[in-house]
Protein backbone atom coordinates (compact mmCIF):
# COMPACT_ATOMS: atom_id res chain seq x y z
CA UNK A 1 0.00 0.00 0.00
CA UNK A 2 1.30 3.43 -0.91
CA UNK A 3 1.55 5.38 2.37
CA UNK A 4 1.66 8.68 0.46
CA UNK A 5 -1.86 8.03 -0.86
CA UNK A 6 -3.10 7.07 2.60
CA UNK A 7 -1.59 10.19 4.20
CA UNK A 8 -2.94 12.45 1.46
CA UNK A 9 -6.50 11.09 1.72
CA UNK A 10 -6.51 11.33 5.51
CA UNK A 11 -5.00 14.82 5.64
CA UNK A 12 -6.89 16.44 2.74
CA UNK A 13 -10.30 14.79 3.09
CA UNK A 14 -10.94 12.86 6.24
CA UNK A 15 -9.19 14.91 8.92
CA UNK A 16 -9.32 18.32 7.23
CA UNK A 17 -11.42 21.01 8.87
CA UNK A 18 -11.82 22.73 5.49
CA UNK A 19 -14.10 21.47 2.76
CA UNK A 20 -12.08 20.07 -0.13
CA UNK A 21 -12.31 22.01 -3.37
CA UNK A 22 -11.50 19.08 -5.63
CA UNK A 23 -11.83 15.32 -5.94
CA UNK A 24 -9.28 12.54 -5.70
CA UNK A 25 -9.19 9.90 -8.43
CA UNK A 26 -7.53 6.61 -7.54
CA UNK A 27 -6.75 4.99 -10.86
CA UNK A 28 -5.83 1.38 -11.46
CA UNK A 29 -6.86 -1.79 -13.21
CA UNK A 30 -10.04 -3.55 -12.15
CA UNK A 31 -9.34 -5.73 -9.12
CA UNK A 32 -6.09 -4.03 -8.07
CA UNK A 33 -7.48 -2.97 -4.66
CA UNK A 34 -8.72 0.62 -5.06
CA UNK A 35 -11.97 0.00 -3.17
CA UNK A 36 -10.17 -2.14 -0.59
CA UNK A 37 -7.68 0.68 0.04
CA UNK A 38 -10.35 3.33 0.57
CA UNK A 39 -12.41 1.08 2.87
CA UNK A 40 -9.26 0.26 4.86
CA UNK A 41 -8.50 3.96 5.35
CA UNK A 42 -12.09 4.67 6.41
CA UNK A 43 -12.16 1.74 8.85
CA UNK A 44 -8.85 2.85 10.39
CA UNK A 45 -10.26 6.34 10.86
CA UNK A 46 -13.88 5.73 11.89
CA UNK A 47 -14.03 2.06 12.80
CA UNK A 48 -16.96 -0.04 11.64
CA UNK A 49 -19.25 3.03 11.72
CA UNK A 50 -17.46 4.43 8.68
CA UNK A 51 -20.54 3.60 6.59
CA UNK A 52 -22.43 6.38 8.43
CA UNK A 53 -19.89 8.92 7.14
CA UNK A 54 -19.84 7.89 3.49
CA UNK A 55 -22.18 7.86 0.51
CA UNK A 56 -20.78 4.98 -1.52
CA UNK A 57 -22.07 5.18 -5.07
CA UNK A 58 -21.27 2.32 -7.42
CA UNK A 59 -21.83 3.35 -11.03
CA UNK A 60 -21.39 -0.22 -12.27
CA UNK A 61 -23.75 -0.87 -15.18
CA UNK A 62 -25.13 2.66 -15.41
CA UNK A 63 -25.56 4.00 -18.93
CA UNK A 64 -27.34 7.34 -18.50
CA UNK A 65 -27.31 10.45 -16.34
CA UNK A 66 -30.94 9.71 -15.44
CA UNK A 67 -29.91 6.34 -13.97
CA UNK A 68 -27.11 8.11 -12.12
CA UNK A 69 -29.53 10.70 -10.67
CA UNK A 70 -31.88 7.94 -9.52
CA UNK A 71 -29.13 5.89 -7.91
CA UNK A 72 -27.66 8.96 -6.16
CA UNK A 73 -31.11 9.92 -4.86
CA UNK A 74 -31.59 6.38 -3.52
CA UNK A 75 -28.23 6.57 -1.73
CA UNK A 76 -28.92 9.98 -0.21
CA UNK A 77 -32.52 9.19 0.78
CA UNK A 78 -32.66 5.45 1.53
CA UNK A 79 -35.80 5.77 3.65
CA UNK A 80 -37.72 7.64 0.94
CA UNK A 81 -36.79 5.09 -1.70
CA UNK A 82 -37.43 1.93 0.30
CA UNK A 83 -40.16 -0.38 -0.99
CA UNK A 84 -42.24 0.00 2.21
CA UNK A 85 -42.14 3.81 2.02
CA UNK A 86 -43.12 3.79 -1.65
CA UNK A 87 -46.11 1.55 -0.87
CA UNK A 88 -47.12 3.69 2.13
CA UNK A 89 -46.96 6.95 0.16
CA UNK A 90 -48.89 5.43 -2.74
CA UNK A 91 -51.60 4.21 -0.35
CA UNK A 92 -51.92 7.57 1.42
CA UNK A 93 -51.83 9.44 -1.88
CA UNK A 94 -54.65 7.29 -3.24
CA UNK A 95 -56.84 8.17 -0.24
CA UNK A 96 -56.13 11.87 0.15
CA UNK A 97 -55.07 14.85 -1.89
CA UNK A 98 -51.69 16.47 -1.15
CA UNK A 99 -53.42 19.15 0.93
CA UNK A 100 -57.00 19.15 2.20
CA UNK A 101 -58.86 21.74 4.30
CA UNK A 102 -62.22 21.65 6.07
CA UNK A 103 -64.63 24.38 7.17
CA UNK A 104 -66.28 22.85 10.23
CA UNK A 105 -68.44 25.74 11.50
CA UNK A 106 -69.53 27.22 8.14
CA UNK A 107 -67.72 30.57 8.51
CA UNK A 108 -65.89 30.04 5.20
CA UNK A 109 -62.54 29.85 7.00
CA UNK A 110 -60.50 26.68 7.10
CA UNK A 111 -60.73 25.12 10.56
CA UNK A 112 -58.86 21.91 9.88
CA UNK A 113 -56.24 21.03 7.31
CA UNK A 114 -54.06 18.09 6.37
CA UNK A 115 -50.75 18.48 4.58
CA UNK A 116 -49.04 15.38 3.25
CA UNK A 117 -45.68 16.97 2.55
CA UNK A 118 -42.68 14.69 2.73
CA UNK A 119 -41.04 14.83 6.17
CA UNK A 120 -37.35 15.68 6.60
CA UNK A 121 -35.56 12.34 6.86
CA UNK A 122 -32.14 13.99 7.08
CA UNK A 123 -32.85 15.06 10.65
CA UNK A 124 -31.54 13.30 13.75
CA UNK A 125 -33.76 11.92 16.52
CA UNK A 126 -34.24 15.47 17.92
CA UNK A 127 -35.41 16.86 14.59
CA UNK A 128 -32.16 18.74 13.90
CA UNK A 129 -30.22 18.50 10.66
CA UNK A 130 -27.22 16.22 10.93
CA UNK A 131 -23.93 18.12 11.12
CA UNK A 132 -21.84 15.14 10.07
CA UNK A 133 -20.26 15.80 6.70
CA UNK A 134 -20.24 12.81 4.38
CA UNK A 135 -17.75 11.77 1.76
CA UNK A 136 -19.11 10.89 -1.67
CA UNK A 137 -17.21 7.97 -3.11
CA UNK A 138 -17.89 7.04 -6.72
CA UNK A 139 -16.86 3.45 -7.35
CA UNK A 140 -16.66 1.20 -10.41
CA UNK A 141 -16.06 4.03 -12.88
CA UNK A 142 -14.29 1.63 -15.22
CA UNK A 143 -17.47 -0.49 -15.42
CA UNK A 144 -19.84 2.39 -16.26
CA UNK A 145 -21.11 3.13 -19.79
CA UNK A 146 -21.59 6.87 -19.17
CA UNK A 147 -18.79 8.80 -20.88
CA UNK A 148 -16.27 9.96 -18.27
CA UNK A 149 -16.70 13.63 -19.22
CA UNK A 150 -20.48 13.38 -18.64
CA UNK A 151 -20.04 11.41 -15.42
CA UNK A 152 -17.61 13.87 -13.86
CA UNK A 153 -19.49 16.82 -15.36
CA UNK A 154 -22.57 15.74 -13.45
CA UNK A 155 -20.77 16.10 -10.10
CA UNK A 156 -18.77 19.20 -10.88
Amino acid sequence: MNENIVTYIKDRYINSKMEPEFAILIKGEWGCGKTFLVKKILKETYGEKYKDRVIWLSVYGLSSIQQLRQKLFEKIHPILTSKITKIAFATVEAGLKASTTFDINGDKKDDLSFDLSIPDFDADENGKKSKIKKLLIIDDIERCSIPVSELFGFFF
